[in-house]
């Protein structure tokens, strides 16, 4: 008499949703459709199109190391302000 097994089925893992930032040009893209992606140190980036997964191929270090530039200057500018009266540089947070 033949056993009979049971196929156990585990749920496929779902796929990643949400946007992620291309490293290269700074275009937000849509994780979950994003056809051109890159692991790199433990992390997986997301491109916008071949060039952009491409020129990060080549030379990663210095592909994140732009990355992080333009985050902290975006950063730095959320900061600011200009006074509508005199176009000063104003600190948000300290603004009276």
């Amino acid at each position: 008499m033949a056993e009979h097994q049971a196929a156990v089925r585990t749920p496929a893992a779902s796929p990643p949703t949400g946007k992620a930032i291309d490293p290269n040009c700074g275009m937000t893209v849509d994780i979950a459709t994003a056809k051109h992606r890159a692991a790199h140190g433990g992390t997986t980036h997301y491109f916008c199109g071949a060039g952009c997964k491409a020129k990060f191929e080549a030379d990663p270090p210095a592909i994140l190391a732009k990355a992080a530039a333009r985050e902290a200057a975006r950063a730095e500018a959320a900061r600011f302000a200009l006074d509508p009266v005199c176009g000063m540089k104003v600190e948000i947070a300290t603004a009276k």
